[in-house]
């Protein structure tokens, strides 16, 4: 038998040593932070084909405020009912999540009608971020039909072809 012992490979534990591992597998295993990652939210309304608002903002997991968004959209499309006379009804609201490199046709889309829509999404941007996906986009829709437009009020009818003009011909 030989009296040297040899030594241990860097990968496998002898007696009283730790195993060491290589980096690949430290991140791995390691949850990544994601805290402090952040993801685009972009909001549209659209009342038939006219988009009419939209916003773009950088947030947290966690930080975006689906029912105070449900509260704003339905000012805002109500605003903009009152100011073209119109009246307007909820179709649909969704969401529409995609990352980096994601090929259109697997971009997911989900109903937020309700909060439970909304914990989906929440769901699949916290998947998206512990696996690392970069420059997580979601597309939120409020979508709209015009229920009723209003008719201008009538206009008082001028009835001057009715009256008798008089005039006067100076003889001479």
């Amino acid at each position: 038998m030989n009296s040297r012992a040899r030594p241990a490979s860097p990968t496998s534990a002898s007696e009283g040593e730790e195993e060491t591992i290589p980096p690949e597998r430290i991140l791995e295993n390691r949850t990544p932070d994601i805290s402090k990652m952040t993801y685009t939210v972009s909001s549209v309304i659209m009342v038939g084909n006219q988009c009419v608002w939209e916003d773009s903002d950088l947030v947290n997991l966690g930080d975006f405020n689906f029912a105070q968004w449900y509260a704003d959209h339905t000012v805002e499309s109500n605003s903009w009912a009152a100011a073209s006379k119109s009246k307007v009804k909820l179709k649909h609201c969704n969401a529409t999540m995609s990352y980096k490199n994601l090929p259109k046709a697997q971009h997911v889309t989900v109903s937020v009608m309700t909060e439970e829509g909304w914990q989906k999404v929440q769901s699949f941007v916290k998947k998206w971020m512990k696996a690392l996906r970069v420059n997580i986009s979601l597309k939120l829709a409020a979508y709209y039909t015009e229920t009723k437009r209003e008719a201008p009020p009538e206009e008082p009818v001028n009835d001057s072809s009715k009256k008798k003009v008089e005039t006067s011909q100076i003889l001479r």
